[in-house]
Order: C-alpha cells, then structure tokens, then sequence
C-alpha cells in the first residue's frame, strides 16, 4: 500500500478564524480599500491581526506572517521591518485614522451610548511633538500624551480614539468629542465616564451642552457626601424596614 504524502507545510489558522469572521463582519477589509491601496488595507489588517495574537516586533512581522494561513490569502507581501515603518508612518501623519472611525460610525449608527475613557502615556523621546508637560495620572514627571477611547456600549467595540499633547485637559478633550460626534451625526449621546472626569468645570459643561451623562461622583465634594448621608438615612429609615426569619433588612 501507498504511503500517504505528508504535508509539505502547515500554516496556524484556527487562532485567525475569530479576528477575520470579526473583520469581515463589520465590513473592515471594505473600509480600508476605500481609503487605502488593496496592498496597504492587507498589511493594515495583518498588523492589526499580529498585535492581537503575537505582538511581534516589526523585524519578525514577515517571518510570522509566512507561517499563518494568512500567507496563503495574501501571497507575496512586501513586509521589511523598513517597509511596515515606513507605512504607519504615513498613516500617523494622516487623517486615514479618522477616515476610517468616521465611516465605521456611520455604518453602525451606534445607539448613542458612549464610554469615554482618557489615559496617558509617558515618554523620554526628543521625536514626538505630542510629548508635553501636564498633568500625569501616574505622577510621573516626564512629559507625555494623552490618548481618549470612546466606544459604544449597544456594539460592544471601540469605534474611535485621539491623541492629544499632554498639555491638554480633561474638558477640552471631551469637549473635543461632543463636537465630533455630532457632526458625524450621533445625537443626544449618553456619555459614560470614570470619576476622573468628575469635577466642577466637566459638569457644568456636560449641563450646558444638554447631554445625558453617567459619572462615577467623588467623595472628595462636601455635596456628594451629604447627598449619601441623606440617602443612607432614607434607605435606613423605618418604613423600608422588613423582618424575614427574626432578621431585619432594608
């Protein structure tokens, strides 16, 4: 009897399957042939793919690529450590990032419940114009950026983020997306945020542009503390009392 032939070569393939079915779901390769050569939206989508699962560094992107399934969809791929630099070079000095939130927004039309969530990153570099001096959520005293994530709660996905100098404030920053928003066509949004945001100037702006808004409170306000006195005392208080099993609940 014949032996049968063994298999010349195996490429990974069932790590990939979730992050394409996601990918071709919400129209993403669509969208980034729209506003990106047919070669560029591939290595887009395979960076993306990589820094998902492996998080290679650029040198070993090609490497890794031409052991996965993704090899045999996208044959032949220019992917140099100098090629793949050149590339996200050229999107972060663009408005494609935009571009593409934008057109993924109004896609989804999401249901106008937004998380919005801002941190910052920290750096030595002499290169980024971004790096600024302000103020650090680490109290870390090297200048840095502040990057705002916005996604919606009903699809479950981040639909944009920005980067800001560090200089800039937390209200200006959110301020910032209100506007973008509406104008993208997103009306009377819900914002949901950390209480981080949580201060006197964030909350008369968030009155003033008639927004619905959550916000984690701070006990660090004299208000906040007399608002949960008088709700304990409410919650406490002998009408909502009950008596189970010798026991007395409120």
């Amino acid at each position: 009897m014949e032996k049968p032939s063994l298999p010349k070569n195996t490429y990974e393939y069932g790590s990939l399957l979730p992050l394409l079915k996601i990918a071709d779901n919400l129209s993403i390769n669509r969208y980034l042939r729209e506003i990106l050569s047919e070669e560029n939206a591939i290595k887009a989508m395979i960076l993306a793919i990589n820094k998902i699962i492996r998080q290679n560094s650029l040198n070993n992107i090609k490497e890794w690529y031409e052991d996965t399934y993704l090899y045999k969809l996208y044959p032949g791929l220019a992917l140099s450590s100098s090629s793949l630099s050149e590339f996200l070079q050229k999107i972060g000095k663009s408005d494609i990032i935009d571009r593409f939130s934008e057109m993924m927004i109004r896609s989804l039309k999401p249901r106008y419940t937004l998380y919005y969530d801002l941190t910052s990153f920290s750096c030595q570099s002499k290169n980024i114009e971004f790096l600024e001096y302000g103020y650090s959520r680490d109290n870390d005293v090297l200048p840095h950026v502040n990057v705002s994530l916005v996604s919606s709660k009903e699809e479950v996905i981040p639909i944009n983020y920005t980067i800001y100098p560090g200089s800039i404030v937390d209200m200006v920053t959110l301020e910032n997306s209100m506007k973008k928003y509406e104008a993208m066509g997103i009306k009377n949004i819900t914002f949901i945020l950390d209480r981080g945001f949580f201060n006197k100037n964030n909350l008369r702006m968030l009155l003033e542009w008639e927004s619905d808004f959550i916000i984690g409170a701070s006990y660090s306000f004299k208000e906040i503390k007399n608002i949960a006195l008088m709700a304990k005392r409410d919650i406490e208080s002998a009408e909502h009392m009950l008596k189970v099993e010798n026991n007395v609940i409120f």
